[in-house]
């Protein structure tokens, strides 16, 4: 007589606990995809239920991924999400969108709200990844992709790994020391900085070291006074411009961290009467198509943002489709050369 198949038999093959198994079985979202697919593949394998069954389950995924962002009204944000909405549609999934509002602190709200609607896992443009947050998405065990984020190392990684995670970025550092390069190739000695958030540890980071370095081999700094914060918005950068121009001690080229903050910087010295780049030359970062189209354009760091957008969504499938583990890409950027320089 042949011997019954029983759930522990599953969880031998599988290599994982009967636990494990039992959740599968019973369509819990707390089990990783590797984990999930090995269980079903047992099932089918040991034909401990029809086969059917095993395809109900695979059926439990709702191919709708969510997507946490800092602010969608930013351009940059726009961009990224378009690239995203064009490739889950080609791959049938979905969307939807959750907006932070420039307030990390709601993240916690967000998740629970996405996995009440049963997403399968999430893409993330926010603020640098806290160990605190780590510990959310690790508690969610969603498949998660950082775009444009500063992203976890070590144990706070690892963490991570168990539902798989990954990351799409460019080499902010490297991005910002060429951008500062060009413009002291372009004779600016004295360049002035508008960083995002104070205490931000994101992307504003490592663009800031790398103008200092650039600087550095030419043996400059940057002097406190000509470090302001815009909060990467307009109005934000308005009023740092502004704090810049003060007095006659003014440096010669003002980088900007993004490109709202530079068309926000760029209004404050037209406004004062200032002619740029002949009184102040002024730099951007992000490549979004206001810039060209702001009088004068601005000089800028693109980045990739359709791509980011593509490259993360197709990342976030394959971790869904193929288990758990850890991506990282890097994409190139340009320096593309408007009338601000």
């Amino acid at each position: 007589m042949k011997r019954t198949i029983r759930l522990k038999d599953v969880a031998q093959m599988a290599g994982v606990g009967v636990g494990t198994a039992s959740r599968v079985l019973n369509g819990h979202s707390n089990v990783s995809p590797e984990k999930r697919e090995k269980v079903l593949a047992a099932i089918q394998a040991l034909g401990y239920r029809p086969n059917e069954i095993a395809r109900s389950l695979k059926a439990r995924f709702s191919r709708t991924v969510g997507v946490i962002l800092m602010d969608i009204a930013n351009p940059f944000y726009t961009d990224v999400v378009r690239g995203i909405e064009d490739c889950a549609a080609r791959k049938n999934y979905s969307i939807i969108l959750a907006d932070l509002v420039w307030e990390p602190g709601r993240l916690q709200g967000r998740l629970e709200e996405l996995k009440d609607k049963k997403v399968d896992g999430i893409l993330y443009m926010g603020s640098a990844v806290t160990r605190e947050d780590v510990a959310l998405f690790h508690k969610e065990q969603m498949p998660v992709v950082f775009l444009s984020t500063a992203v976890p190392e070590g144990q706070e990684g690892a963490e991570l790994s168990h539902a798989g995670w990954g990351a799409v970025n460019i080499d902010n550092g490297k991005a910002a020391y060429e951008a500062a390069k060009y413009l002291l190739g372009k004779g600016y000695r004295s360049i002035g900085l508008i960083s995002g958030e104070e205490g931000d540890r994101n992307s504003s980071v490592p663009r800031e070291a790398g103008l200092r370095q650039a600087l550095a081999e030419e043996g400059l700094d940057l002097p406190e006074g000509w470090r302001k914060f815009g909060k990467f918005s307009y109005a934000g950068a308005h009023r740092a411009m502004e704090e810049l121009l003060e007095g006659e001690d003014r440096p010669q080229a003002v980088f900007a961290l993004s490109d709202v903050m530079a068309m926000g910087a760029a209004k404050a010295a037209l406004a004062r009467g200032l002619e740029i780049p002949g009184d102040v030359a002024v730099l951007g970062f992000d490549g979004i198509e206001g810039a060209r189209y702001f009088h004068p354009s601005i000089t800028t760091v693109a980045q990739p943002r359709y791509e980011m957008g593509v490259r993360g969504m197709e990342d976030l499938i394959a971790l869904l489709e193929g288990g758990g583990g850890e991506t990282s890409r890097i994409l190139d950027f340009v320096i593309v050369e408007g009338e601000s320089t």
